[in-house]
């Protein structure tokens, strides 16, 4: 593998050597030009330039250097700079390195200098900061940035990263051969952040194809990918991206699976060959989790201790934490008394589209018994029947499948399953790392707009004023909350809210004023000139907010004399420059002209500050909670539906200032027997919010319940242990999802979280939730599975208290939601949720005695019917609709070959009649649009995709990709989520207004007031929402 990336040091050299002393002969009287080499990271620069007096010498020192991979040190920082690329037809775009992005950063600012200038030493430096200018570039130039050095592959392809500058289109059909279809960011950065291929070289300000090979269309990370044409794009982005996360062993262990492409260093060899079985192993490998066992947690020990929460993945983009880290004699164990390392979920197999890692798990066994590494370079994997011949050499079974026994002495599974060594690394996403727990000091975690209208449309009202007045770290009086908490009850902060307070204070540096007046609970408005930190204009100006409004008459009051001082906000500092020239020029008598110009300016500086000084994101929700915290999430099998497991630190941090109101903080500190059973007492009473809701993204919408009340209960971990069941209305899983964890600390505060907030609570506001509730994937599979004999079906419906129903010979999803809801309405919640427990405990289980895997060689007993010979797109899709009938009859769940996945689609657990077909059958027409012609993928995932197949399934998902980041950026145009505030009073115009200051204002000139009746004002404010629900 050749890795150089030598177009950064040309690309520079060409700029020290002939751009920069170029474009200096034509700006100044050069007469003499050299560059010196200080050190292997540094050079010097001498310019010569005719004075009056002969010539005059400058030297520029300590000018950063690259080395010959491109890197530069400024100020003790590795830094890179992105080749960047003017449009996107990469045949004829120009690709400007380095040392051409500096040459145009640099004649931007260096002018002419006049004919005749005196030039001496200060002046030549003043008029050219070369070493200033070069490192300003180098610090804020958007195109450089840090370099990435958490492992070799990390540092190596950031070198090999290119920016496109603009373009209509995410992918183009230059793009084969040039750029990996692989390696590009999700969203609106799909399309715009590349990585070279690397079979592509940057030369002389082009981007070339110097190597044709097939795998040579892949980048750095993908082309080191075995079996990489057997999952999909979006998988191996993930794979491709969470390889550059791996934190690196000291002991570097190569993989037993490659592709011949890994370069000659053992420093790439982050990962560990482990011995992984595709199966379930209940609860603890739900959505995604991992179990590991004791040895192999030794070898992961780096640089401390793997711990649950700890995040691992491969290279086919499978990722989960781990859930549990069991005794070697408690996993699985293969017949010959290996026990099995780590434990992944076949559930996911058939949804996530990655059936390379089933092969490579395969030839995992088989290298390993053969004790020779395999190198299967991409687009090059084995046949099926290769693999079954070797498979019989190996002395392994024909169908690559082990049993499995529970323990080294249990019982066999009922199923075969694919167990081999699979290469694995450990990520830098860590449990110690995210694990955050703020009372005082501190900001605490963050809640803004999102998290509000969760709240408020759970009516959630006294939490709400917690959240963003009462715990709020922007108020002072929070330092001293602890005292409070520990003295007694806690009630309600006064208004007015923090945010509130600011706000006041933004609209008076703008000569408005706000007035809360009470007892009546009125805002009133009126036009003031602020008097305190203001600075007087140099002459009145039209107040920015009142322009254009002649309906309003003409009122001296509507013109600036003074406004407030916000000295944090850049523009006031340029509205105080742009006022001080034009005083001068005033005092001065200057001529008409130049006063005016000063006047356009002034007006247009005060325009920009008034911009800045109040925006859409000042009125929204937006404070940073105490007594809060931060963990990732990992399986709680052994809790009931209404509890959470906390880490022990963050119960400890979060209760401990409420347990001194019975014990002394002596007896806290040293987390006493007494001390530990107060704890315990008091958390068992005790609410706590629990919130995923994360980043602005399209797909928010299907989160049913971002905020749930738990029942704490400690956990020794660092992680927060979530119940299973609760994933789905959360939409969380276990592949590193962190959540927040909030203490709501008023009496008040604790009632509505239990009423409104509990899993109870939340069902009783939206009981279709329940159905989302009830057992799922694993738990589904394994109650289906149970189902098929008779006994099953009688335990089953022993276990709902209800019978349910078998539509398809087995019970599916839909029958044991019905039946549940059943419950639900003859008995009540506390019966319903009861039965889930149960079901889901049942389902779970028979799942980890099942065996149930994938086939290393899927999809081998269905016969595929014949593709079309051509690229007709109507043809394709009748195919396609074709082989989708053909899979909907195939319904035989006890067949060895693909009974499993079946019954996982059939029942409801995971997985679909597509994405089946496109395991077995050619994947087909791709919806593509832009200047592509249809693009056909001929071959199914099992039997792996061609270079051409996988360009295509990738154009395909960029473009996707692209509308998802399109639509994130329509959804917030203005930088801010909008709540869809209701109401037409002042404070709910202007909180929906991309220009709220215009809104105020109008209100002052008008004698408008707000009465304070709507929820979101009066919650913003800092006022209780009366019984009675205002507007």
């Amino acid at each position: 593998m050749i890795t150089s990336t030598p177009w950064h040091t040309a690309s520079f050299d060409r700029f020290l050597h002939e751009g920069l002393p170029h474009l200096l002969a034509t700006q100044l009287p050069l007469t003499g030009y050299r560059v010196t080499t200080i050190s292997p990271a540094t050079c010097s620069l001498h310019v010569v330039v005719a004075s009056a007096d002969g010539e005059l010498t400058t030297t520029y020192d300590d000018i950063p250097y690259p080395d010959p991979d491109g890197v530069f040190i400024v100020e003790h920082q590795q830094r890179v700079v992105l080749p960047l690329a003017t449009h996107q037809d990469l045949v004829t775009a120009e690709i400007h390195c380095v040392g051409e992005q500096l040459l145009e950063y640099l004649t931007a600012r260096l002018g002419p200098a006049p004919a005749q200038f005196p030039w001496d030493a200060a002046l030549l430096r003043l008029w050219l900061p070369l070493d200033e200018w070069l490192r300003a570039f180098f610090l804020t130039h958007p195109s450089v940035e840090q370099l990435h050095t958490t492992n070799w592959l990390a540092t190596q392809t950031h070198l090999r990263r290119l920016r496109m500058i603009a373009g209509d289109q995410v992918i183009e059909p230059s793009y084969f051969g040039r750029i990996c279809p692989i390696d590009t960011p999700e969203g609106s950065e799909a399309g715009r952040l590349l990585s070279l291929a690397m079979g592509a070289t940057i030369r002389d300000g082009r981007l070339l194809i110097v190597d044709e090979r097939p795998e040579q269309i892949l980048g750095l990370a993908a082309s080191t990918i075995p079996f990489l044409e057997h999952s999909t794009v979006a998988r191996l982005l993930m794979g491709a991206n969470l390889l550059r996360d791996w934190l690196p062993p000291p002991d570097p262990e190569p993989a037993l699976v490659r592709t011949g492409n890994e370069p000659d260093t053992m420093d790439f060899w982050c990962g560990r060959n482990l011995l992984t079985a595709f199966t379930s192993w209940g609860a603890d490998t739900f959505e995604d989790a991992i179990v590991l066992s004791e040895s192999c947690a030794c070898r992961l020990a780096y640089p401390y201790p793997v711990e649950p929460g700890d995040k691992l993945s491969n290279r086919h983009g499978a990722k989960g934490v781990v859930s549990r880290i069991v005794p070697d004699a408690e996993m699985p164990y293969l017949p010959d008394g290996t026990p099995v390392e780590l434990i992944y979920p076949q559930t996911g197999l058939i949804s996530r589209l990655n059936f390379g890692q089933v092969r490579e798990a395969l030839m995992g066994r088989i290298t390993h018994a053969e004790h020779s590494p395999a190198i299967i370079p991409p687009f090059h994997a084995p046949s099926a029947e290769e693999l079954h011949a070797r498979c019989l050499r190996a002395g392994l079974r024909q169908d690559g499948m082990e049993t499995l026994t529970l323990g080294v002495d249990g019982p066999a599974l009922a199923r075969p399953s694919t167990v081999g060594w699979v290469y694995w690394g450990r990520t830098t996403h860590t449990a110690r790392a995210a694990l955050r727990v703020t009372t005082i000091g501190g900001a605490g975690q963050h809640q803004d707009e999102l998290a509000y209208v969760e709240l408020r449309d759970a009516s959630a009202f006294e939490n709400i004023r917690e959240h963003w007045n009462t715990r709020a770290a922007e108020r002072a009086d929070t330092e001293m909350l602890a005292v409070r908490v520990a003295a007694g009850p806690v009630e309600q902060s006064p208004l007015p809210t923090p945010q509130f307070a600011t706000l006041v204070e933004r609209l008076a540096a703008a000569g408005v004023r706000a007035e809360l007046t009470l007892p009546d609970q009125r805002l009133r408005f009126r036009l003031d000139p602020p008097t305190d930190k203001a600075l007087t204009l140099a002459t009145p100006v039209l107040h920015p907010w009142l322009r254009g409004w002649s309906s309003t008459g003409w009122s001296p009051a509507y013109q600036l004399t003074r406004v407030g001082a916000w000295p944090p906000l850049t523009e006031y500092h340029a509205l105080v420059a742009s006022n001080g020239r034009l005083e001068r020029l005033l005092a001065d008598a200057a001529p008409t002209s130049l006063r005016q110009q000063a006047l356009a300016d002034l007006d247009t500086r005060i325009g920009a500050y008034f911009d800045a000084l109040l925006t859409l994101g000042h009125l929204h929700f937006d404070a940073h909670v105490r007594w809060s915290g931060r963990a990732v999430i990992a399986p709680g099998t052994d809790l009931r539906l209404d509890q959470v497991g906390l880490p022990d630190e963050l119960a400890w941090t979060l209760f401990g200032p409420l347990v001194e109101r019975e014990l002394d903080a002596a007896a806290i500190a040293a987390r006493t027997a007494e001390a530990t059973q107060a704890l315990e007492a008091l958390m068992a009473h005790s609410w706590v919010l629990i919130y995923h809701g994360g980043d602005i993204h399209p797909f928010y919408a299907t989160v049913d319940a971002p905020f749930l009340a738990f029942h704490p209960v400690r956990s020794p971990d660092r992680v927060v242990r979530l119940h299973p069941q609760a994933c789905n209305i959360m939409d969380a899983d276990f592949d590193g999802d962190e959540v927040e964890i909030f203490l709501p600390l008023t009496a008040a505060g604790q009632t509505e979280a239990g009423a409104r907030l509990s899993v109870a609570g939340t069902i009783t506001r939206l009981p279709q939730l329940l159905k989302r509730l009830g057992p799922a994937q694993l738990a589904i599979w394994g109650l289906a599975d149970l189902s098929l004999t008779a006994s099953g079906q009688a335990e089953i419906n022993i276990l709902a208290g209800t019978e349910v129903a078998r539509p398809h010979g087995f019970v599916d999803k839909q029958a044991v939601a019905t039946a549940i809801e059943q419950v639900f309405e003859r008995e009540g919640f506390v019966a319903a949720a009861e039965a889930i427990e149960r079901l889901a405990r049942r389902g779970f289980e028979a799942s980890r005695t099942s065996g149930a895997s994938m086939s290393p060689f899927f999809g081998e007993s269905f016969t595929v019917p014949s593709p079309p010979e051509s690229d007709d797109p109507a043809l394709w899709y009748a195919y396609t609709g074709e082989v989708h009938e053909l899979m909907r009859t195939h319904t035989h769940v006890t067949d060895p070959d693909m009974g499993v996945q079946i019954l996982s689609t059939w029942s409801g657990a995971r997985g679909n009649v597509h994405l089946i077909a496109q395991h077995i059958a050619p994947v087909g027409l791709q919806a593509v649009t832009g200047r592509f012609p249809p693009l056909i993928v001929r071959h199914s995932y099992c039997t792996g995709l061609t270079p051409q197949d996988l360009f295509a399934v990738a154009v395909a998902y960029w473009m996707a990709w692209t509308d998802t980041g399109t639509f994130s950026e329509q959804l917030h145009p203005t930088g801010h989520w909008v709540s869809g505030a209701e109401g037409f009073r002042v404070l709910a115009r202007a909180r929906r207004s991309p220009t709220p200051g215009i809104v105020f204002a109008r209100a002052a000139v008008t004698g408008e007031d707000d009465p304070l009746t709507n929820i979101d004002s009066r919650l913003f404010v800092g006022l209780p929402v009366p019984a009675s629900k205002p507007e």
